[in-house]
């Protein structure tokens, strides 16, 4: 099973212009799989919501989807492509 490490990191903004600098580290598996693809997408979700919590409730959908974005940027492009296409077909159903 090939694994890699994706960083990720929370630089979302607060009212007052500062940044949250945090980091998470998320083992990818196999994303040609269904299985895979549903771990790696619960798996960011999960490191989002932690990475996310300090901020006000406003703010935190918008770092929620620069962390998804980030963590599928730093896939292969195999990997991307098929996850891009899994969440593509979840969001038409």
């Amino acid at each position: 099973m090939k694994k890699v490490a994706c960083a990720l990191v929370a630089l979302c903004l607060t009212a007052g212009a500062a940044q949250a600098h945090t980091s998470s580290v998320i083992i990818v598996g196999d994303l040609q799989s269904p299985a895979g693809k549903m771990k790696f997408d619960r798996d960011v979700r999960t490191a989002s919501l932690r990475l996310c919590r300090g901020l006000t409730p406003a703010q935190q959908p918008g770092c929620r989807s620069e962390i998804m974005a980030e963590a599928v940027n730093q896939l292969s492009d195999d990997d991307r492509a098929a996850f891009t296409r899994w969440q593509q077909s979840r969001q038409a159903r």
